[in-house]
């Protein structure tokens, strides 16, 4: 049953993201400067909906784990419903292997597997965390002091009362907000870049595909137009990298984050010597 509705969500999860792109193209093609077209990836949602299994069976394994472990007498006694302890060492085991192997899959298909490295990190720290935060929680209900108000002695008893859903409902109150902190973090400091310290080091336009013979009477147009500006002028043709100390680049194994290098045509330069505001890193200007 579990599955079946998790098969649900995620039809419709992959439906809704095959389809999203194709409707914020139509809207925002009035919107953004450039071309805005959607596609199609299998991939990519065939990815997705791995996720959203993995995430369901890693979530419900340990639920279904107790309730399997409920003897038939206690459920006409309505006892065994407040879920105590761990489930057998099967299920438990089941459950780590999947949510390890959606955290190996997350890092594994990530852009920048240090940083996602770091997410998972992160995000398993503040499960141990908050989890540990919700039995402080109980444990400070269940030893503060009595009070007269009955409503109130009520809410605080069904705090730390067994089968209680405190740990539940800090864990996920602590993660809803961590994730909102950190998407406000992450907005903050692209802006920071953008509006702040980029404008003071990125020229205000870039000018390319100006033929030499153009390229006077580009200055004198520039120097009329902005007589205080700074003209930097680079000679520069485009090309792609096809060889790696004279190998072949398809048969180098690349770095992820320098494999965006070899993708498509880049602009090269044949100036003789190296501009001012240029760090060689390794190796000779040719």
């Amino acid at each position: 049953q579990i599955l079946m509705i998790a098969a649900l969500g995620i039809t419709l999860g992959v439906v809704l993201g095959a389809l999203m792109p194709f409707a914020a193209s139509a809207v925002l093609q009035s919107v953004i400067p450039v071309p805005a077209e959607g596609g199609f990836y299998p991939g990519a949602l065939g990815m997705a909906a791995l996720f959203g299994l993995l995430v369901t069976l890693a979530f419900a394994l340990l639920p279904l784990g107790r309730a399997r472990d409920v003897p038939a007498t206690s459920l006409f006694r309505e006892m065994g419903f407040e879920g105590r302890g761990f489930p057998r060492p099967l299920y438990t085991a089941a459950a780590l292997g999947i949510a390890l192997l959606l955290a190996a899959l997350a890092i594994l298909f990530s852009g920048d597997r240090y940083i996602a490295s770091i997410f998972v990190g992160a995000t398993i720290f503040a499960f141990l965390v908050l989890r540990v935060v919700g039995a402080l929680v109980q444990w400070a209900a269940k030893r503060s002091p009595r009070v007269g108000s009955t409503a109130l002695r009520l809410a605080v008893g069904n705090i730390h009362r067994p089968g209680a859903l405190t740990p539940s409902v800090v864990l996920s109150l602590g993660l809803g907000l961590t994730l909102l902190v950190t998407l406000a973090l992450i907005d903050g400091n692209l802006r920071g870049q953008i509006s702040g310290s980029l404008p003071e080091r990125a020229p205000n336009f870039f000018f390319v595909d100006i033929q030499s013979s153009d390229v006077d009477a580009f200055s004198v147009l520039v120097s009329r137009q902005a007589p205080q500006g700074t003209l930097v002028k680079v000679p520069m043709l485009r090309g792609r990298v096809m060889a790696l100390n004279g190998v072949d680049v398809d048969k180098v194994k690349v770095p992820a984050e320098g494999a965006w290098v070899l993708r498509g045509d880049r602009g090269l330069t044949y100036e003789a010597s190296i501009p001012a505001n240029a760090t060689l890193t390794e190796g000779t200007w040719w």
